[in-house]
């Protein structure tokens, strides 16, 4: 259904906003005229102005679309045809407020069901709201609580939706992130499929794994998993007795509760999109979890595996508290000494100065720890290779990716909520906002009407 460039659609539209120019000049003129008024007030009178007009203009442009004369029939879902009844008014609520179109609606006698194609068109849904506001509402509730980021929106743009609103909107969109994610999996470990066309060889690539709990209503606490995935670039050393920094850029995430087999494979499936294939150079940096080693010998067997820096400084500052005390100068230097050993890749002697102290559970916490993770604390070789060897960037993606939205006081999820968050969550931090939106349908409503 197209406009007809020989109706005087175009007049309409003028009309509109020269109209609703001529009432916000109105009305800000008759403000201004009272007594003088500061700047906040002025700018508040002013923007109100706008949002009304705004809301008249859209509803002018919408109204374009009317055919002046509508079809007598249109083609049904169900193969019938529906016929004209009449014009309907509806309503849908927009980043600018609710705005009402008149629009033909039809009917087929054969299955009963109505349908507004203009509605179809414009994607416009009476008693919802519009793809816009939408958009807004899920990227809110991706930010912030779901009665917080009504009352923001509120705020920010005079437009008043409920809480539910906002956790609908969020919701289905983190829905359908999940199901998009699924069906990547699916395809990615289909063994019919074609291997995908290699991307451009990324040196190196890191991939990193940590979990984090989070309360649901079924279970209590359960481990949210993360991964990681992530280039990194070297900034010159600030002075000659210094290293050069190793910065993390371009990170990806991926996220599932629980189950860690079923997270590995989407893990694999995410580094498979941003080029695992072609990456000249893999390194794994984890925490010593089993876990993660499991996960990396399973996904990832070409790669580096490093353990991560500030790991096994803990464990030796465990291990000095506990053969000193907390506030002994003696145990302060015996544990830089033990640091500086272990920078160097000296594992072997400082396992062996740690077992004189065995007596210390800490102690023989860390000599299981060094011992396990021996060939991963080869951290000459990896500075020498140019790589990271501190898991800092899934530290911190824990934090403001997870943590920050999803264990705020007082919070206890469904799991299912809980997933569809933490799923947009992982996509709004990968700077994939855009293309995750492209996953919505078109905004739609079902129509059934009996034919009487």
């Amino acid at each position: 259904m197209k406009c007809n460039a020989q109706e005087p659609k175009r007049e309409v539209l003028v009309d509109a906003i020269m109209t609703g120019a001529q009432e916000l000049e109105q009305v800000l003129w008759k403000f201004l005229m009272q007594d003088a008024q500061p700047l906040e007030a002025i700018e508040g009178k002013v923007l109100d102005g706008m949002r009304a007009l705004g809301q008249k203009v859209l509803a002018a442009a919408c109204a374009v679309y009317v055919s002046r004369y509508p079809e007598a029939s249109v083609s049904c879902r169900c193969g019938g045809q529906a016929k004209y009844v009449r014009r309907r008014r509806g309503q849908t609520k927009t980043q600018l407020d609710w705005i009402e179109m008149t629009r033909a609606y039809y009917l087929c006698e054969q299955c009963g069901r109505g349908q507004y194609p203009l509605d179809q068109q414009l994607g416009f849904c009476a008693g919802g709201i519009s793809a816009g506001l939408d958009k807004q509402l899920a990227y809110l509730g991706t930010m912030l609580p779901f009665a917080e980021a009504a009352h923001v929106l509120e705020e920010m743009s005079g437009v008043s939706v409920s809480a539910n609103r906002v956790r609908f909107s969020t919701e289905g969109l983190g829905a359908l992130v999940a199901a998009d994610e699924q069906q990547a999996i699916e395809a990615a470990w289909d063994p019919h499929q074609p291997d995908p066309a290699p991307d451009e060889p990324l040196d190196p690539l890191y991939i990193s794994m940590d979990g984090m709990q989070v309360l649901t209503r079924e279970e209590g606490w359960r481990e949210q998993l993360l991964g990681s995935i992530y280039t990194s670039r070297e900034d010159p050393a600030p002075s000659a007795d210094q290293e050069p920094a190793i910065r993390a850029e371009e990170h990806s995430y991926y996220t599932s509760m629980g189950d860690v087999d079923a997270f590995g494979k989407g893990l694999w499936t995410e580094a498979q999109r941003r080029g695992l294939d072609a990456a000249k150079q893999l390194v794994v940096i984890g925490d010593g979890a089993h876990w993660i080693w499991r996960l990396a010998d399973e996904h990832f067997p070409q790669a580096i595996q490093i353990l991560d820096w500030y790991h096994v400084t803990t464990y030796v500052w465990k291990a000095a508290h506990a053969i000193y005390g907390e506030t002994s100068d003696m145990g302060k230097r015996w544990a830089h000494k033990q640091l500086d050993e272990l920078w160097h890749g000296r594992v072997r002697q400082v396992m062996r100065r740690l077992r004189a102290h065995a007596a210390h559970k800490a102690v023989r916490q860390a000599i299981s720890y060094f011992h396990n993770n021996r060939q991963r604390m080869r951290y000459p070789l990896f500075r020498q290779m140019g790589l990271q060897i501190g898991s800092g960037t899934i530290e911190s993606g824990c934090k403001h990716v997870l943590i920050q939205r999803l264990r705020q006081a007082g919070m206890r999820w469904s799991q299912k909520r809980l997933q569809a968050v933490a799923k947009l969550r992982t996509r709004l931090k990968s700077q994939r906002w855009h293309e995750t939106l492209n996953l919505r349908p078109p905004p739609s409503r079902s129509y059934r009407r009996s034919a009487a």
